[in-house]
């Protein structure tokens, strides 16, 4: 899902830009081809800005994914999913989101959920297949599903951390091993003054 999320990203990007991405180059909107689509839904080319509309499973879901290109990429993503195919109150859908994570995770737990969410879809009129593959999807990543906030805030610490390492190792080293952070005992990182030495001030 990962994949597919940044693969549609780029897309959606080129388009947004006035073309899509082909050998000679970008090519203008105007003479993009439409979209097609494989079976596994992958799609190829887009003849339109943004978005495409084979990215969505059910056209309810075009409402609720577009943030995300159709691919259900945090928790708040699954809690409208619910809401929106099975019908669910947002109350039942985080009862969902709460036998993804925490404490309560367990295949129990959605199995117990998985029976209400495909007969509410099929009560709103969405088709088992669609209901099982959307299904399958909130099943396949139930284990590694975070709220928005905590995924950003997670990407911008990492990213501002890879940066300082990166650029100034010494201080960087200076801070972690200051503030008690790390993965591992101090006496890990000290161990090994070449990885963190800085070529203008620390010996190696």
């Amino acid at each position: 899902m990962m994949q597919e999320y940044i693969k549609r990203h780029h897309i959606a990007r080129r388009a947004d830009a006035g073309g899509v991405a082909r050998r000679g180059g970008l090519q203008r909107r105007s003479e993009a081809r439409p979209m097609e689509v494989r079976s596994d839904r992958t799609p190829q080319a887009t003849g339109t800005a943004g978005h495409n509309e084979s990215w969505y499973l059910h056209p309810k879901l075009a409402e609720v994914l577009r943030e995300t290109h159709g691919v259900m990429i945090y928790q708040e993503d699954v809690l409208r999913v619910a809401h929106a195919l099975a019908g669910l109150s947002l109350g039942q859908a985080d009862t969902l989101r709460r036998s993804m994570s925490g404490k309560l995770r367990s295949p129990e737990a959605m199995a117990k959920v998985r029976g209400g969410f495909i007969a509410g879809c099929e009560t709103h009129g969405v088709g088992r297949d669609i209901a099982e593959e959307t299904w399958r999807q909130i099943e396949s990543f139930a284990g590694y599903a975070f709220c928005k906030a905590h995924s950003a805030s997670y990407a911008l610490l990492s990213l501002q951390v890879a940066y300082l390492k990166a650029h100034h190792p010494a201080e960087f080293m200076a801070a972690v091993i200051s503030n008690q952070g790390g993965f591992y005992a101090t006496a890990a990182y000290i161990s090994s003054p070449g990885a963190w030495a800085c070529a203008s001030c620390c010996p190696t």
